[in-house]
């Protein structure tokens, strides 16, 4: 009997000590990116899979809308597309991921407000900041 109860037991402290830390890097993130780099305010990005979720947790710790991804949320992928979008929901930044090249024509002519300084993400100023 004690190794049946026991069996019930393993499984959920398994799980919850598996889960501990596990949303820390999109928090050291958030906090990278609000205080060294004042972003804030309405966010998009290219991110699918994780990177979508990764937008979106850095969205949720900056107190700060997100407005998805143009493939994903948007169905888009020309620059001609996703610049009206940039101006129909007021995106602020931009978030690229993994060093894509899609959509750099149009990216080029935002600031990139990281200097590259974080692997695998560029930030674009898209509304002035």
């Amino acid at each position: 009997i004690i190794l049946f109860i026991s069996s019930f037991i393993l499984l959920p402290v398994t799980s919850i000590t598996q889960g501990i830390n596990q949303g820390m890097y999109i928090y050291d993130l958030s906090n990278i990116l609000s205080n060294q780099y004042n972003i804030h305010g309405n966010l998009a990005s290219n991110g699918e899979n994780s990177q979508y979720y990764t937008s979106e947790g850095v969205a949720y710790f900056l107190n700060s809308q997100y407005y998805g991804t143009n493939l994903i949320n948007w169905k888009i992928s020309s620059d001609s597309e996703l610049e009206n979008n940039f101006i129909k929901y007021k995106i602020d930044y931009y978030l690229l991921w993994d060093n894509s090249t899609a959509n750099i024509n149009l990216l080029s002519k935002y600031k990139e407000v990281t200097n590259g300084t974080i692997a695998g993400l560029k930030v674009y100023a898209i509304n002035g900041r």
